[in-house]
């Protein structure tokens, strides 16, 4: 962030007022770059509720074509970059954690991870749960995903 981000804190600094789209930026911007926090604004980004509709049709048939098993009733996982910054180490750490503690929930669940990442490697230790597709696109992972 910090290389892409100097010639920005020049033009920045006559500014008067900075807006960020994560609490993290804007963290960057007040601690890092010493700019005031009364300068600067965080609006965080939103998903387009006419985008994001799930069909549980297109669903039913995304999850057959993945092969997965009618005895692995639920599917569960992330989508999008798959980086520490996107919350991978805690969404892994739960899914680990409940795999260990509950044998039936282990066996109806399967993990799809949708996405790129260095954090899609790091995944695969989910074993036979696990299955990734890799990035599939905003049109189908509006319609299968939900994403809170």
């Amino acid at each position: 962030m910090g290389l892409r981000m100097k010639p920005f804190i020049r033009i920045s600094s006559k500014s008067f007022l900075l807006l960020a789209t994560s609490d993290h930026a804007g963290d960057v911007l007040k601690r890092i770059y010493m700019i005031p926090e009364e300068q600067v604004h965080i609006i965080l980004n939103g998903d387009g509720e006419e985008i994001f509709r799930p069909e549980p049709s297109l669903g039913n048939n995304f999850k057959q074509k993945l092969g997965n098993s009618k005895s692995r009733s639920l599917v569960l996982g992330p989508a999008g970059r798959l980086v520490k910054d996107k919350g991978h180490p805690l969404i892994f750490e739960a899914l680990m954690q409940i795999f260990m503690e509950n044998n039936k929930f282990q066996q109806s669940v399967t993990v799809l991870v949708a996405g790129d990442g260095p954090w899609g490697a790091r995944y695969k230790d989910l074993r036979s749960q696990y299955t990734c597709v890799g990035s599939i696109g905003t049109s189908l992972t509006s319609k299968v995903f939900i994403i809170p």
